[in-house]
């Protein structure tokens, strides 16, 4: 009889558990687009309120048709007034007679070392312009009609996507985790400088620390054009003493 008790008492847990699971994955699909956007712009405004409690080592490779051609490290951290600061730890770079960007070019004429040198410096600039994403740009994205939404996994995953974020043109993809709305990952298609044929790719990846704070952890940009990649990877953080 108490074995026959505890049993029923089980299964009502279990079948209870299983219903308020299935009302929270129903009430997660019935949610607009517009109420995932804020969502999403919620996300983002609390997270950079967490980052100002950390500093981290901000390692940025760049690499020329697969081989590194330069590394640098700075150290990151929020200053009083909210702005981002950066801090020059270390860099590298190959001598120009090795096999460096100078080097593996030899014959090839000055500008065209120049235009290789603009466009891994503009390669930078831009991840930096793109990462992390802000919740102005999403809502004005938004506003004007740019938003567009679709499911990857039922009650698991859904894709946030913003054309025109930046520049005209380019597009952001969000992936978002169901129902606790952590930004997974980022995906951007956008070009430099003005050039729409110049077109770059590029994935953000998150991280999560031990309170619970989520991070940018890893940055991928391929400029297929000329076989430039930049790889940014944040690491080491550590709370800042106040």
């Amino acid at each position: 009889m108490i074995v026959t008790r505890r049993l029923s008492a089980i299964v009502c847990g279990l079948l209870l558990a299983i219903l308020s699971w299935n009302q929270v994955q129903a009430a997660q699909e019935r949610e607009t687009p517009q109420q995932r956007v804020a969502d999403l712009k919620a996300w983002l405004q609390a997270s950079r309120e967490q980052m100002k409690a950390y500093e981290w080592i901000e390692t940025t490779t760049v690499s020329v048709d697969g081989e590194q051609k330069s590394m640098t490290q700075q150290r990151c951290y929020y200053g009083e007034e909210g702005k981002l600061v950066k801090v020059m730890l270390e860099q590298t770079q190959p001598e120009q007679g090795g096999q460096g960007i100078f080097g593996i070019m030899g014959a090839i004429k000055e500008h065209k070392k120049e235009e290789l040198l603009d466009y891994i410096n503009n390669a930078r600039n831009l991840v930096q312009d793109y990462i992390p994403l802000t919740a102005e740009r999403v809502q004005q994205a938004t506003s004007n009609g740019y938003m567009s939404l679709q499911v990857l996994e039922p009650g698991r995953k859904v894709e946030l996507k913003f054309d025109n974020y930046l520049k005209e043109g380019d597009s952001i993809s969000a992936t978002i985790a169901l129902p606790t709305n952590q930004l997974l990952g980022v995906s951007i298609a956008t070009y430099l400088a003005d050039d729409t044929q110049n077109t770059v790719t590029m994935n953000a990846t998150t991280g999560v620390l031990p309170d619970g704070t989520i991070y940018v952890q890893k940055i991928l940009l391929d400029g297929s054009s000329r076989n430039v990649t930049v790889s940014v990877q944040n690491a080491g953080y550590q709370r800042l003493p106040r």
